[in-house]
C-alpha cells in the first residue's frame, strides 16, 4: 500500500465524517464546550554504572512521562463532537516544559484538533501517526520500564509526529483500526522523500488486549527509507497479568538491514491495597552489526499507589550486551558497545 493510497483513504474517511455534520439538520446545543487541564510529574534518583563506571544522578519520567496539557470537545452537535488536545513534556529537574530539542514546541507530544462522530474520528496537527509506534504499551505490565529496549536506533516511526492527517475507526466487536499519514512539511507542494505512512490494529475484550501495527518512512534512496512491524498482547488472569511484544524493522537510514526487540514482562498484585510486583525481560538485536549484536535486559521492581495518582516506585535493571551489541533499557543511557549498563531507581509519581 503506497503512501497515495493511505492519504487518499484517510480523505475519503475525513469525508465521510464531515458529510455527516451537513445531512443532520441538528443545531449546536447552548451546553458550554468542556475543557480540562491535567498533568503529570514523575521525578527521582538514579544510580547508574555505564559499564566502566557508576554515577548518581537525578532522575525523571522513569514511570511515566512527565506532562502538562489541556483536551476538550464541544457539546454534542447532533452526533457530532469537535475535540483537540494539547499536550507537552516536562522535565521537572530542569524546570523545562514542552520539546527540549525543538525551540518553541511547547504542546510536542500533542497538538490536534478533530471531529469525532458514529463513523470515527478524524484528527489533525501533531500526534501519534498511529498506535503501531506503541504497540509495547499493550503488552507491559511496568509502564515505561516494559519499553522496547534500543540497541543502536530505536525500531519505533510514527510517535509525536508532525503534519498528521489521522482516521480512528468507532470500535466493533472490540476491533479498531487506525490509519495515519504525515507529509514532510504543512506548506509542500509536491511529494516530499521524509512522509511517514502507517495503520495498527487493536482488540481489546475482557481480560485480553492485542494488537499489530506497521509503519514506514520514505527516503531519498532504498537504504534510507525505514520500517517497523509490531505485534503486541496482554492477558490477565487475576492473580497476575503478563503480556509481550515484538517488533521487527529497517531503522537504518544508510543501508537495508533489519533489528528487533522482544518484551515480555509481567505484573503480580502483593495485597488488595496498590502493592504490586514486576519483572521485565527484553532483548534487542542490532541489525547494523553481522555478529556479537544482540544484548538481553532484565529488570524487577515494586509499586505501591498510596492514593489516586500517586505511586511510589522503584526499579532495578541490568543489562548482558554481547561484544557489538549496545543495547539499554529505560532510564538507561547508550552504553559502548559491548558494557553491561545497569540502573537502580527509585521515584515518585503524581498525576492531577
Amino acid at each position: 500500500m503506497n503512501k497515495k493510497t493511505i492519504a487518499l483513504g484517510v480523505l475519503v474517511s475525513m469525508t465521510i465524517v464531515l458529510s455527516m455534520i451537513f445531512t443532520d439538520s441538528a443545531k449546536a446545543q447552548t451546553t458550554a464546550p468542556t475543557v480540562s487541564i491535567y498533568g503529570r510529574l514523575d521525578a527521582g534518583a538514579q544510580s547508574f554504572d555505564t559499564g566502566s563506571e557508576t554515577v548518581i544522578r537525578a532522575g525523571e519520567s522513569g514511570l511515566l512521562p512527565s506532562i502538562l496539557g489541556f483536551r476538550g470537545s464541544s457539546p454534542d452537535l447532533g452526533g457530532i463532537k469537535f475535540n483537540f488536545q494539547l499536550e507537552g513534556g516536562l522535565k521537572p529537574n530542569t524546570a523545562q516544559v514542552g520539546s527540549t530539542t525543538t525551540t518553541g514546541a511547547i504542546f510536542a507530544r500533542e497538538a490536534w484538533v478533530g471531529i469525532s462522530g458514529a463513523a470515527g474520528e478524524v484528527r489533525f496537527g501533531t500526534t501519534d501517526l498511529t498506535d503501531a509506534a506503541e504497540i509495547d504499551t499493550l503488552g507491559r505490565q511496568f509502564a515505561k520500564f516494559g519499553n522496547f529496549a534500543v540497541n543502536g536506533s530505536a525500531i519505533e516511526i510514527g510517535e509525536d509526529v508532525n503534519n498528521v492527517m489521522k482516521y480512528i475507526s468507532p470500535t466493533i466487536g472490540g476491533f479498531q483500526a487506525q490509519v495515519g499519514y504525515s507529509g514532510n512539511s504543512a506548506s509542500a507542494t509536491t511529494d516530499t522523500t521524509a512522509a511517514i505512512k502507517g495503520g495498527s490494529l487493536t482488540y481489546a475484550s475482557g481480560p485480553l488486549k492485542a494488537g499489530v501495527g506497521y509503519a514506514a518512512k520514505d527516503g531519498a534512496s532504498e537504504a534510507a527509507k525505514t520500517d517497523a512491524k509490531s505485534i503486541g498482547v496482554a492477558y490477565n488472569f487475576g492473580v497476575a497479568t503478563v503480556g509481550a511484544a515484538y517488533i521487527y524493522g529497517d531503522n537504518s537510514t544508510t543501508s537495508t538491514v533489519k533489528s528487533t526487540a522482544n518484551m515480555y514482562s509481567v505484573k503480580l498484585p502483593l495485597d488488595n491495597n496498590g502493592l504490586s510486583a514486576h519483572a521485565v525481560y527484553s532483548t534487542a538485536k542490532d541489525g547494523a552489526q553481522t555478529s556479537a549484536n544482540e544484548g538481553k535486559g532484565y529488570t524487577i521492581g515494586l509499586t505501591k499507589e498510596l492514593a489516586p495518582g500517586a505511586v511510589l516506585y522503584g526499579a532495578y535493571s541490568w543489562v548482558d550486551n554481547d561484544a557489538n551489541s549496545a543495547m539499554y533499557t529505560n532510564g538507561m543511557s547508550a552504553p559502548a558497545a559491548g558494557k553491561d549498563p545497569k540502573l537502580a531507581m527509585v521515584g515518585v509519581v503524581y498525576s492531577f
